[in-house]
């Protein structure tokens, strides 16, 4: 295997990081798209590690029917306070100005 299993989050251009209030539920949505062209997105997965939320973007070599694109809901609780992307665990939200 010589390509990055799980994305890091340099690699992707999010097109949107968005909170969303809606029946008494915040989720989180992102829309995403991996900068590896022979690559696709394969899963995404969540998980959760304390006060945050991992989203991990799995990829597999391009094939027909996948893309490098994605687009995913994230539920967060109330404790939840920041959300984490990739190995890295680099911080995508809230994002600091």
């Amino acid at each position: 295997m010589n390509y990055p299993e799980i994305v890091e989050a340099k690699d992707v251009r999010f097109f949107e990081i968005k909170e969303i209030n809606a029946a008494g539920t915040r989720t989180l949505k992102l829309k995403g798209l991996v900068f590896h062209s022979a690559l696709a997105v394969e899963t995404v997965d969540i998980s959760q590690a304390g006060d945050a939320v991992r989203v991990m973007v799995k990829l597999t070599p391009a094939k027909k029917g996948l893309s490098g694109s994605f687009e995913v809901e994230v539920p967060l609780t109330l404790q939840d306070s920041r959300v984490l992307f990739g190995p890295s665990e680099v911080q995508i939200w809230p994002i600091s100005h």
